[in-house]
Formats: C-alpha cells, sequence, structure tokens
C-alpha cells in the first residue's frame, strides 16, 4: 500500500524559492515526490539522519523529510542547499 505524502508549509515556500532559480530541478524533485516516494519511502540512496528523518540528494540539494509509519505518511520537511542542509541539525 502506497504511503501518503504531505508537504509541510515551510518545505512549500522553499519549493517556490526553488522554483524561480533553479525549475528543472524542482520539476524533478516533485516528479519524485509525486510518482516515487510513496511507494518507496526508503530508496536506495537515502540517508537516516541522526536528528531523526531521512534526506536524499539532488545534485547540490536535500530532500529532507520524515516518515511516520502507523499512518502511512510521508512529511516533506524542506528543500535545501547542501550547505544550508546539515546547519540547524
Amino acid at each position: 500500500m502506497p504511503y501518503h505524502v504531505k508537504v509541510l508549509p515551510h518545505a512549500e515556500r522553499s519549493f517556490r524559492k526553488l522554483k524561480k532559480t533553479h525549475s528543472r530541478l524542482c520539476k524533478e524533485i516533485q516528479s519524485y515526490i509525486l510518482n516515487d516516494l510513496p511507494n518507496d519511502p526508503r530508496p536506495h540512496g537515502h540517508k537516516k539522519l541522526s536528528v531523526g528523518g531521512y534526506r536524499i540528494r539532488f545534485g547540490d540539494y536535500r530532500l529532507l523529510y520524515n516518515i511516520d509509519d502507523d499512518a502511512k505518511t510521508v512529511y516533506i520537511a524542506d528543500v535545501l542547499h547542501r550547505s544550508d542542509a546539515y546547519r540547524f541539525l
């Protein structure tokens, strides 16, 4: 059974900013979120973060998300440049 994906408000703002400068990358990430992540929330190449949650690389950007297995839901927390992604973790 596929997971539901919910994009948190902060991640939506990050997507809007990213779309202005990196529209192709933004489309790639959105396609991944809609098509691949619901079926496999822990794909090959994902990394579990020490503070909880996961990250997936998209070039110089990182998709940060959490998984609630009981509710079968993936929460997209943020999309950040790699230099900013781990600053607050």
